[in-house]
């Protein structure tokens, strides 16, 4: 279960092939942990390419930590983490590669992080940023009216985690659809519900606004939620939205290490949903 406010969860169905989700980012392979026949635990480790000060980088992304319930709490996650970083060592890409990171989604009592105990691989990772995350009324969305908005971010300050790549299948639409692939049930609603996930555009202030606009009339009707991500130190943005009624419904916290030191706390990070 993944957490959200006010004591709501949702959990996550990868379809009839486990793997594609994460191949649509990048080459990946898999941490399985068993025991007496059963899998008890799975991580993803996906290379990608992403954005550091408009900057392309060659990044490790530790996706979709699972613990069977009654094995949290322990040192599990930690030996995961360190088994994938023995398995990463013997392959080619992980020498060319400079950035990991890991999102955590936040729940009352923290996130993954909170489980870097002792020697944990976890405590050299540090804290670059905290996402609100928002699952939106499409037609609340393509209600929004003009506005004339002003952010002071500049590219050269941005950590982009889902720079989009000329090839993608839905370039030119405002949307990337995971029906299918990584569909989400409510645990109120115990339904799949339509979620469109709003494409990373890199635009700030009112072309952001404009184009949020667009996609609300692009799945009105169509689907449940439009959802996205905001850095929480957009505050600008985060508390226009809020003044129309759209507020964030969950938290996440993005956390890296670099061995160039390329990747600095100061930076503002923006990332698809689609990714998470």
């Amino acid at each position: 279960m993944y957490p959200l406010h006010g004591n709501q969860t949702f959990r996550i169905s990868h379809g009839p092939r486990y793997s594609e989700f994460f191949e649509r980012m990048g080459e990946s392979f898999f941490v399985l942990a068993e025991e007496a026949g059963a899998i008890v635990g799975v991580l993803a480790v996906v290379f990608k390419v992403i954005q550091v000060n408009n900057q392309a980088v060659k990044a490790a992304y530790l996706s979709d930590l699972k613990i069977r319930e009654d094995y949290r709490g322990g040192a599990l996650s930690s030996k995961m983490y360190l088994w994938a970083a023995l398995r990463g060592l013997r392959m080619r890409d992980c020498w060319n590669t400079p950035f990991y990171y890991f999102i955590g989604m936040k729940g009352e009592q923290g996130d993954v992080a909170r489980s870097a105990k002792g020697l944990s691989l976890l405590k050299i990772f540090v804290p670059l940023g905290q996402l609100s995350i928002y699952f939106a009324d499409p037609e609340r969305v393509k209600s929004l009216g003009k506005a004339d908005l002003q952010e002071e971010i500049r590219d050269r300050a941005m950590l982009d985690l889902s720079p989009n790549r000329a090839g993608d299948s839905e370039r030119g639409s405002p949307i990337v659809s995971l029906l299918g692939v990584k569909d989400l049930i409510f645990t109120d609603k115990r339904s799949l519900a339509k979620v469109a996930h709003l494409k990373n555009a890199g635009l700030t202030g009112t072309a952001y606004v404009d184009f949020l606009r667009e996609a609300g009339k692009a799945t009105a009707g169509t689907y449940d939620y439009l959802c996205f991500c905001l850095d929480v130190r957009r505050r600008a943005l985060t508390e226009y939205l809020r003044s129309k009624d759209i507020a964030p419904v969950g938290s996440a916290g993005v956390y890296g290490f670099s061995r160039t030191g390329l990747v600095k706390q100061a930076l503002v990070c923006r990332v698809g949903t689609y990714q998470i």
